[in-house]
């Protein structure tokens, strides 16, 4: 029985220490620096937000802005703004459910609710944060998570 105990403890410690680095709850944006070499990032990033499912809604390579069409994922649809200066990438992004309510006559619907590294497990935030993470492992270079 000991044995069991110590082997339950010890791998409840060895997936903590895997989980999604030391990411600050309630942060919503992550910035990647040193990533693409300039000439190349604007083919780059479309080329991996088409790869994983996303539209481009707008790019602007003046502004340095890429904003995607909504995208579908287990508990809704979430879409993804990023800014690009000096190679640095920084994203952000919003979610919504697909969940309407009605009540005496009255249908609300949900509206774009910011992604941000917060909440149970298996929420609709932690499902969105987990897509939008996903998203920025696909990208080159070294992250930094911040709350903003």
């Amino acid at each position: 029985m000991k044995y069991i105990t110590v082997i339950l403890i010890f791998l409840s410690i060895n997936c903590n220490a895997y989980s999604q680095e030391s990411i600050q709850k309630k942060t919503n944006t992550i910035i990647i620096y040193d990533t693409i070499p300039g000439h190349n990032i604007w083919s780059e990033l479309t080329g991996i937000l088409v790869e994983n499912g996303y539209g481009i809604l707008s790019a602007d390579k003046e502004t340095g802005t890429v904003t995607t069409t909504e995208r579908a994922f287990e508990s809704g649809s979430l879409k993804i703004n990023i800014l690009v200066r000096d190679n640095r990438i920084t994203m952000r992004g919003d979610y919504r459910t697909d969940l309407s309510v009605t009540m005496y006559g009255v249908t609300s619907s949900s509206t774009w609710t910011q992604i941000t590294y917060a909440g149970q497990r298996n929420s609709i935030n932690m499902s969105a944060w987990n897509e939008f993470y996903k998203l920025s492992q696909q990208i080159p270079g070294t992250r930094e998570y911040l709350v903003k």
